[in-house]
């Protein structure tokens, strides 16, 4: 939904650059469809090395994603009291 938000323009420019947000969303998608299919191998030894790292990642990205959109809602409900 924050995707569709930034899209459509309702997501605040003023405070950071929401394209971070959305580019950074859309590559969790991605990296986690890739995970979802590195854990679907048999074995452990197909996960351990690439499925950790990949988690990992996911992770990270994730934390940078959600402190701007936490970034930008603060901001947004900031500006609203001002």
């Amino acid at each position: 939904m924050g995707i569709v938000d930034a899209v459509r323009g309702r997501l605040s420019y003023s405070r950071g650059p929401i394209w971070i947000y959305v580019i950074g969303n859309l590559l969790v998608l991605g990296l986690s469809l890739l995970n979802a299919f590195v854990h679907s191998r048999d074995a452990w030894t197909s996960v351990v090395p690439t499925g950790i790292v990949l988690s990992i990642i996911v992770v990270l990205i994730l934390l940078v994603t959600g402190w701007m959109s936490w970034t930008v809602e603060y901001g947004r409900r900031e500006g609203a009291l001002d």
